[in-house]
């Protein structure tokens, strides 16, 4: 996992600090507590720079996702005939890669 963002330091009140987060593999850094939004958008920056944020690789959610698996695991859903109405498991995915092998996992 990897981020960076400013939140607020509540959600349901008016009156709101704000704080510039990076999260880099689940370990959390906070800047100060901001009166503004925008003060806090001025640090993050150079928090990201201290952190190395942008040494770290790319998150499998930059990257996007695996088209390959969902364009496989519709080619299964249609070769166990489950796009027919009458099927008991139409509109199901679930024990695809069961019934007719594994479906890789494969996100490299």
């Amino acid at each position: 996992m990897k981020s960076s963002e400013i939140i607020p330091s509540n959600y349901h009140l008016d009156k709101k600090q704000y704080a510039a987060l990076i999260n880099l593999g689940g370990d959390l850094t906070y800047s100060a507590w901001f009166n503004t939004k925008k003060e806090a958008e001025l640090v993050k920056p150079a928090l990201e720079k201290a952190m190395d944020y942008y040494s770290y690789p790319p998150t499998m959610e930059e990257d996007g996702c695996y088209p390959e698996r969902a364009i496989i695991m519709e080619e299964k859903y249609h070769e166990s005939g489950r796009d027919d109405l009458n099927h008991p498991m139409h509109g199901l995915f679930t024990g695809l890669n069961i019934e007719d092998g594994k479906v890789s996992n494969n996100n490299s």
